[in-house]
């Protein structure tokens, strides 16, 4: 089975990254962080081939790769597979936004394949 997401998941996702990112580096730094996420760290961390191995294909003829990543974040927080403490303990092992960023959707991404199959 593969996913079929949809924008409505993708805000929500949005918001999530953005939360467990900052609240991550907030453990990380010690100090406190407020971090906006940007689409060109999301557009280069995960490829579209691992995408494909968890999202139908018509999904990206209607939505950009960085939308069906964070639309991803919210189907796993929201079916359970994943938890918000899990997300930001694995953002917090980042030592900056990038590699907070892409330890949270690798682990998302982990997650989703083994759930699925």
């Amino acid at each position: 089975m593969k996913l079929v997401l949809n924008k409505a998941y993708a805000q929500l996702g949005d918001s999530i990254l953005n939360f467990v990112v900052s609240a991550g580096l907030t453990f990380a730094l010690k100090k406190p962080c407020g971090i906006k996420v940007a689409d060109k760290i999301l557009r280069r961390i995960i490829t579209k081939e691992e995408i494909l191995s968890i999202v139908e294909k018509t999904v990206f003829t209607e939505m950009e790769k960085e939308d069906i990543l964070e639309a991803l974040i919210a189907y796993a927080w929201l079916k359970g597979i994943v938890s918000i403490d899990e997300l930001i303990e694995e953002a917090a092992k980042g030592a900056d936004v990038e590699e907070s960023t892409k330890r949270v959707l690798s682990k998302i991404v982990h997650k989703l394949k083994v759930k699925l199959t």
